[in-house]
C-alpha cells in the first residue's frame, strides 16, 4: 500500500502483471508487464518513489527487483543465491534499507534499496522464515512450517522469542503500527492537478496516469480520456486498544484481550 499518495499495487498472477488502483479499488491499471512471472512479494516505498518485488521464474530463475512507481526504470538488484526468497520488508529508519527472507536456506538477508551493500541476517533461532516484516530494531518472521511467529534483533544478536504458535494455513504478516512509517514525509500527490492517478517518483516527483485503455487527452500531463467515479466508502476501522475486531453485515465487533477492559 502506497500509504503516501493513497494507492495500492499489487500482482495478478493470472496475467502476470503488477498493477496500481487507488486505495479505494477505482482507476485500476496495468504498471509493469515484465519479470512477473511468479510474483511472490512486492513492497512499495513512497519515502524513495521506488517498489520492490521477487520473481521466482520458471525460465529466469529468482530475482529482486526495483522499479519506480509509475513502472519505469526496472531494475535487478539480485538474481545469485537465492534459493526460495519469500518474504520483503522496508527498514524505512535505517537508510531505507531492503530486508527478504529464504524460508529453504533458513535466514535473512539485507542490502541498500539500490542493491548494494548485501548482508546476511543469521541466528540459530531462524527457521523457514516465510513472511517477514521490521519494526524498530526487531524483525519479525512468520515460519510456515511450524506455524508460529517469531521476533529478533534485525542485527542478528540477542535472544528470538516466540510471540504466537498453533497457527494453521497462514502465509502473510504484517506489523502495523503508527510509529511503522516516517510521518514527516512531503506528499507531492496532495495538490497534484492529476485526474485520475498520481503515481509517485523518486526525488518528491509525481506522474498522472490514467485507467486502463484510456490515456492522456493530448498535450495536457494531468487529464485523462476517463470517466470520473465517486470515491468508495473507506472501509470499517477498528479503533480499540488491546482487543481483538472481527466485522460483519452488523458492524465492527471487539473483544478485550485477556486482563484487559473497557469500551475501546
Amino acid at each position: 500500500i502506497d500509504w503516501l499518495a493513497k494507492n495500492i499495487y499489487f500482482a495478478e498472477s493470472l496475467n502476470k502483471t503488477i498493477r496500481v488502483c487507488k486505495s479505494d479499488g477505482r482507476y485500476c491499471r496495468i504498471l509493469i508487464n515484465q519479470h512477473c512471472e511468479h510474483v511472490v512479494s512486492l513492497v512499495v516505498n513512497p519515502v524513495i518513489g521506488r517498489l520492490f518485488w521477487i520473481n521466482r521464474s520458471p525460465t529466469s530463475g529468482h530475482e529482486i527487483l526495483s522499479a519506480w512507481m509509475n513502472g519505469e526504470n526496472i531494475e535487478v538488484l539480485q538474481s545469485h543465491d537465492l534459493d526460495a526468497p519469500t518474504g520483503l520488508t522496508i527498514d524505512y529508519f535505517k537508510d531505507n534499507r531492503l530486508y527478504w527472507s529464504d524460508h529453504r536456506l533458513n535466514y535473512m538477508e539485507s542490502m541498500n534499496y539500490d542493491g548494494t551493500d548485501r548482508a546476511l541476517t543469521s541466528h540459530s533461532s531462524i527457521r523457514s522464515p516465510y513472511s517477514i516484516d521490521i519494526f524498530e530494531n526487531h524483525l519479525y518472521w512468520l515460519s510456515k512450517n511450524s506455524g508460529t511467529v517469531n521476533r529478533v534483533d534485525k542485527h542478528g544478536r540477542g535472544v528470538y522469542k516466540k510471540l504466537l504458535d498453533g497457527l494453521d494455513l497462514v502465509e502473510d504478516l504484517n506489523v502495523f503500527h503508527e510509529l511503522k512509517v516516517p510521518r514527516d514525509i512531503l506528499n507531492p500527490c496532495s495538490n497534484s492537478p492529476c485526474t485520475h492517478l498520481c503515481l509517485l517518483k523518486p526525488d518528491s516527483l509525481f506522474e498522472c496516469a490514467c485507467p486502463e485503455s484510456t490515456q492522456l487527452i493530448d498535450s495536457d500531463l494531468y487529464s485523462c480520456d476517463a470517466s470520473m467515479e465517486e470515491p468508495l466508502a473507506e472501509p470499517l476501522a477498528c479503533k480499540c486498544v488491546n482487543c481483538w475486531c472481527w466485522y460483519n453485515e452488523a458492524g465492527v465487533h471487539s473483544k478485550c484481550h485477556k486482563g484487559w477492559s473497557g469500551d475501546l
